[in-house]
């Protein structure tokens, strides 16, 4: 997805900024039972935005990244540095997938660059839809109200610039209660923008708010085939944070941004003051790539897990996909990446605290395929599509995330 996509996306989830009750504080305890309300989607999205930045950031601590980092001044904290991730949010190693610190560096890398490729920048919120559902006034009443741009309306909510919004350009935003497309959240909406950065835009988001637990979701779907679900959720009383995202761009009609399936999936455990995450305590995540043609020139992909606490050790570990279940066999359809003994680890002996990257409180860590490579959303082995996961979603209670499992809520 190009950076124009992202921003315009992450500018229309926040359109339904609405004045519902926000989740209690953590001091006070939840009911035994408590009625789901929308809640603010816009404050919901950027708490737990935050929160995966946290998570990010909380990886600062280890020597995974004080390895790559320069201090510029000795009371000043380290500046990250491209000895550790290039803008785009790759990590900046020496010998690729065999570098012993790529998975470390390649989580942290995801989780704070700000990118249309990483898990940070797919937080790129703004205030700009809230703005707009302050100027347009809408209530979850399930009817279709088309809002037309002006220049005054432009100007007054920041859409200028790189946006591709221009004054005459409509979009339709449907909001109801409970959300359409999936009752299991108090309140939604579907935007539809006619055409924007050169494609049409159907975009979904629906938010829930029950006790201390607030959690959101949101589909888009271009006209060029660029497709896609995210899901987040935070309990200020526990700490919980989760985030998923699934994206399906292995069918796109340009090269733009196509050629790719990506598949995130975190829970960590989080210090919380007031409402806020502001620490992490511990984490368990994986992250896949497959490439398809067109819009790659070759076959390949990789899962990277971490999993640890930041008091004992993260673990971080790699696979990448052959043919064959051949060491430096490349792949040559994609039906090998269906297979699991073709995902092959690139093994490292890593342990990263905040002063040793050998410390021995790691354990194995989170492992790899076993009996299923659904997770890696491949087009030849059935996985759950976008759309149904977006309807099927109830909410999201896992503590360790399992590759081997396509869905978990």
């Amino acid at each position: 997805m190009t950076l124009k996509k992202i921003s315009i996306l992450m500018s229309l989830v926040v359109i339904l900024g609405a004045s519902s009750s926000c989740a209690k504080k953590a001091a006070d305890p939840a009911p035994a039972a408590t009625a789901a309300t929308g809640g603010d989607p816009k404050a919901i999205v950027d708490t737990i935005s935050t929160g995966v930045k946290v998570v990010g950031a909380g990886l600062t601590a280890t020597s995974a990244v004080n390895i790559g980092r320069t201090s510029l001044r000795e009371d000043m904290p380290m500046a990250l540095t491209s000895a550790v991730c290039t803008n785009k949010g790759a990590p900046v190693v020496t010998s690729g997938y065999s570098d012993a610190n790529y998975p470390g560096y390649y989580t942290y890398c995801t989780l704070t660059v700000q990118d249309g490729n990483t898990v940070a920048g797919g937080f790129d919120i703004s205030s700009l839809g809230s703005c707009l559902i302050k100027e347009a006034g809408l209530s979850y009443d399930g009817v279709a109200h088309v809002i037309t741009f002006t220049d005054a309306l432009i100007t007054t909510c920041g859409l200028g610039g790189g946006s591709g919004v221009t004054a005459g350009m409509q979009m339709t935003i449907t909001p109801s209660a409970p959300a359409s497309f999936n009752t299991n959240y108090a309140n939604g909406a579907i935007l539809v923008l006619d055409s924007i950065g050169g494609a049409g835009l159907t975009f979904k988001v629906a938010t829930n708010v029950v006790g201390t637990k607030k959690s959101f979701i949101t589909s888009e779907n271009w006209t060029d085939g660029h497709i896609g679900t995210t899901a987040g959720s935070f309990d200020t009383s526990t700490g919980d944070l989760w985030y998923e995202a699934r994206e399906e761009r292995d069918n796109c009609t340009t090269k733009d941004g196509c050629g790719w399936n990506r598949h995130t999936r975190l829970h960590a455990l989080m210090k919380v003051t007031g409402n806020d995450p502001t620490g992490l305590v511990s984490l368990t995540f994986a992250h896949s790539e497959i490439t398809f043609t067109p819009g790659q020139s070759s076959l390949g992909g990789l899962l990277v897990t971490a999993s640890g606490a930041l008091a004992t050790g993260i673990k971080a570990r790699l696979w990448t996909p052959t043919h064959g279940a051949t060491v430096g066999a490349a792949v040559t359809a994609i039906s090998d990446y269906s297979t699991v003994a073709n995902w092959i680890e690139n093994t490292n002996t890593k342990c990263y605290t905040a002063s040793s990257e050998t410390a021995t409180g790691c354990g194995t860590g989170l492992a790899g395929f076993t009996t299923s490579t659904k997770f890696a959303l491949n087009t030849t082995d059935s996985h759950t599509t976008v759309a149904a996961w977006l309807a099927a979603i109830t909410g999201q209670t896992f503590t360790n995330v399992d590759v081997d499992a396509d869905t978990q809520f």
